[in-house]
């Protein structure tokens, strides 16, 4: 299945990390104009290096998204340089590891609330005067297995069934604006050996999450479980 995103502004956050990096590439296949949103812009150099071999059009915006101001300046900057804003994805996401609470410090807790959860709170809250306007947008958010089934990491499996009951609320509001929110629950995610580690590969997922940005006649998917196709059990043939 092939995509048209022609004309379209998809804005990406943590576009430096592999699966925003796999994201920004099949976008601008696909003739996306993209944003590729990184709080240390000098880290998106190898991408945009993909992306000018290809002679794809974005732009990189410096962007924390643990501050509501920085995400408001981001949408200006975005709206100030392509027009519009088309398509949010909100894969920024970090993971402080390990349950016990009283070896944690509260900065790194914060942190992890803020950029995992918070932070689609926060871009949500930034685009929507523009997607009011024109009624029309899309936001779609990346979640986890994590947030569904039981997990090493208590506050980012929290944080992540957070981002799953936002978007479960938040998209009939939107919808009554023809504004599309949704939210892909991908499991692990590998480059390679996917039998083996029960997972699905990062240009699926990103295929996952452009197939929800396109719009339905009357369709709302507002949140999508993937699972792998085949997965070794260790039975023997």
């Amino acid at each position: 299945m092939s995509f048209d995103f022609k004309n379209k502004v998809v804005l990406i956050t943590g576009a430096s990390g592999n699966l925003g990096s796999v994201l920004a590439l099949e976008f601008a296949l696909a003739q996306a104009k993209i944003v590729l949103a990184s709080r240390n812009v000098n880290s998106l150099v190898h991408l945009t290096s993909k992306l000018d071999a290809i002679k794809a059009p974005y732009v990189c915006v410096e962007l924390d998204v643990k501050s509501y101001d920085s995400c408001e300046r981001a949408i200006d900057l975005v709206i100030e340089q392509f027009g519009t804003v088309d398509v949010v994805v909100n894969n920024a996401s970090d993971c402080l590891e390990g349950w016990d609470l009283s070896r944690m410090l509260l900065e790194n807790i914060d942190a992890e609330i803020h950029t995992t959860y918070r932070s689609v709170i926060y871009t949500t809250k930034a685009v929507l005067p523009h997607f009011f306007e024109k009624q029309q947008g899309v936001i779609a958010n990346v979640s986890s297995i994590s947030g569904v089934s039981e997990g090493s990491c208590p506050i980012y499996s929290a944080d992540k069934a957070a981002v799953i009951r936002f978007t479960e609320t938040m998209q009939p509001h939107l919808s009554a604006n023809n504004i599309k929110m949704t939210c892909v629950v991908p499991p692990n995610i590998r480059f390679d050996n996917l039998v083996e580690q029960k997972a699905v590969s990062f240009k699926d997922v990103a295929f996952a999450i452009m197939m929800q940005c396109v719009s339905g006649d009357n369709l709302a998917m507002p949140v999508v479980h993937l699972k792998p196709t085949h997965i070794n059990d260790g039975a023997s043939s």
